[in-house]
């Protein structure tokens, strides 16, 4: 079978992306892009991360099958296996930053929850949904996930930005508000509130399992990719409408996951993957797509590696400012001003991170997470 090289390049994009978003030279004077909604909307920061989720569920689709040929109860334990160890890894790159950082005492605020954290449970519970069904099955249960989450918001005060937040008050009893991350108020002040929280995975498992559905679009014709692209398009624009017309009594809103949100981002990344999918594998102009892939082939462990880049560069070393301070206010800051500095410090970043990953990709050495 041919290798859809599109998946590839579209998880590395992702995964660059994510870099960039989550290392600015100093929050607050990001280009606008590169912040996220302070509440309900949608910035194209909000969609990098749905991304990276809707890549996994496709790659999924295609490395779940194979495994549970041989069995049911390999593919669970390496499913079981590998969510373990995303969210441990999750948690020590946490526990790295507090110990660099000097904070690695204050145990009560310890943060549970994250980016990779999130991402585990998705996938577990995506894949367990993934090997237990007929695949026929992948849209009725992603919609009604969303369905069961969207009635509890409507409920719940979902949408409400207050500690009264149906997702806020189960997430605070699960893990403590002191282990949560916390969202600014309009009126001031700040609430117990994890964007990447437990409440949330329902609806990201949905997405996950729409992210499959897509895998399985492509399957379905694999020697056929302007079929594929064809159907990963209809697909994709099928649920953008769908979400922004829901939007309407559904807010657009990434920091509860809300169910529009989910609709209208796996939506763009269809339709992404689309584009990408006639770019690259039906006219097979991959000339450009070497930095991307090198970003593709080890996704996780560099975005780890960045973690510990940001690590590195935030001890503070002179005068309470720290490697990444000093570096942006004498190097960047007077020569380019606030948001472009920035920029420049989170491209330089992702450069460092690439030239990490390029060794590896040229070796075909891939470090799994």
């Amino acid at each position: 079978m041919k290798r859809v090289i599109s998946l590839d390049v579209l998880r590395g994009m992702t995964v660059a992306g994510m870099i960039l978003v989550n290392n600015p030279a100093q929050w607050g004077v990001q280009y606008s892009p590169l912040k996220h909604a302070q509440w309900n909307g949608i910035t194209p920061t909000d969609l990098v991360f749905p991304f990276f989720l809707f890549i996994m569920g496709v790659s999924a689709y295609f490395s779940l099958p194979k495994r549970a040929a041989t069995g049911k109860g390999p593919v669970l334990a390496h499913v079981l296996t590998r969510s373990v160890m995303i969210f441990a890894t999750g948690l020590l790159l946490h526990l790295m930053s507090r110990v660099a950082w000097g904070t690695v005492s204050d145990w009560g605020s310890f943060r549970i929850m994250g980016v990779l954290q999130a991402l585990s449970l998705s996938y577990l519970f995506g894949s367990l949904i993934l090997v237990g069904i007929r695949f026929r099955h992948l849209l009725p249960i992603s919609f009604a996930l969303l369905s069961a989450y969207a009635l509890l918001l409507l409920l719940g005060d979902g949408y409400a930005l207050s500690p009264d937040n149906i997702v806020a008050r189960i997430d605070s009893a699960i893990l403590g508000e002191s282990h949560l991350h916390t969202q600014s108020l309009p009126e001031g002040g700040r609430m117990a509130f994890d964007p990447e929280g437990i409440v949330s995975t329902l609806p990201r498992i949905a997405h996950f399992l729409l992210g499959a559905f897509a895998g399985k679009l492509i399957a379905e014709d694999r020697e056929n990719m302007s079929m594929a692209m064809s159907k990963i398009l209809l697909f994709g624009a099928a649920i953008l409408i769908a979400g922004y017309l829901l939007q309407y009594g559904l807010p657009l809103n990434k920091k509860i996951w809300s169910p529009t949100f989910t609709l209208v981002s796996c939506g763009y990344a269809s339709l992404t993957l689309g584009l990408l999918v006639w770019l690259i594998d039906v006219k097979e102009r991959r000339g450009w797509t070497s930095f991307f892939r090198v970003f593709g082939s080890n996704p996780l462990f560099l975005y780890c590696i960045a973690w510990l880049f940001a690590i590195l560069l935030g001890i503070q070393v002179s005068d309470g400012m720290s490697v990444k301070a000093l570096f942006y206010s004498a190097c960047l800051k007077p020569y380019l001003g606030e948001p472009f500095g920035s920029l420049v410090y989170s491209l330089l970043l992702v450069g460092g991170v690439w030239l990490v990953g390029l060794p590896l990709y040229r070796k075909h050495i891939y470090i799994k997470l």
